[in-house]
């Protein structure tokens, strides 16, 4: 009995306080607790961790980390090298499987800078010759000035181009313009196309019977 009352404030002292993990913990984390975590971080954070320890580094490599990124661009995106989309492209887009890109909505002083690095990511993807299954751009050309469109267009198609298993494209709130719209989707549709989303894709309404027609008869022609 007496050795119970002596042990009990030990056994509460010692269990009120908090267990803190050790850094070797950390590093002996599983490979898929790590790419789990992983998973719920953006690039940069992503990026920031893996400096934490080796294992962590090796899982920032993972391949399964890089099947369905998400860019998300903004004035700064390219401030630091090591948070470069560009870079990662160099470096991971192989393993890319679903892509999606988007930006902060800009201020009226930084449409023209986001058109230009969303344009020199869609060229170095062309370059690099990266295949995806899955494509998702909304809001294609609401950032982009008018003196820019025809660039994005540009980099757009030529990425378009080099697709072989493209299958779900998604261009939803896209506001194009006729022209290159339609020039986007002449390099666009194929047979393989399984789900294509172009709501809201041309930025007014076809003024010509010709125009609806060419584009009726593009998307018909992808199933």
């Amino acid at each position: 009995m007496q050795s119970e009352e002596s042990a009990g404030p030990l056994a509460s002292s010692s269990s009120s306080k908090p267990t803190q993990p050790r850094k070797q913990d950390w590093d002996r984390l599983p490979t898929y607790a790590l790419e789990r975590i992983f998973s719920f971080l953006n690039h940069r954070d992503r990026s920031k961790a893996s400096v934490v320890c080796k294992s962590w580094a090796e899982a920032y490599e993972s391949p399964c980390l890089w099947k369905s990124p998400v860019f998300k661009f903004s004035k700064n995106q390219h401030s630091k090298p090591k948070f470069n989309p560009r870079h990662v492209v160099n470096r991971y887009g192989r393993f890319f499987r679903k892509l999606t890109i988007m930006y902060k909505r800009p201020g009226c002083h930084s449409h023209k800078f986001l058109a230009k690095q969303i344009s020199d990511f869609m060229h170095c993807l062309a370059d690099e010759g990266v295949q995806v299954k899955s494509f998702r751009m909304p809001r294609l050309m609401i950032l982009v000035e008018q003196c820019s469109r025809q660039m994005t267009c540009d980099r757009m198609v030529d990425f378009l181009k080099i697709q072989t298993g493209l299958t779900h494209v998604d261009f939803s709130n896209g506001r194009t313009l006729q022209t290159p719209g339609l020039h986007i989707l002449e390099n666009l549709v194929q047979e393989k196309v399984e789900h294509l989303m172009l709501q809201n894709f041309f930025e007014t309404h076809f003024s010509g019977i010709t125009k609806s027609v060419a584009l009726y008869s593009l998307v018909t022609n992808s199933h």
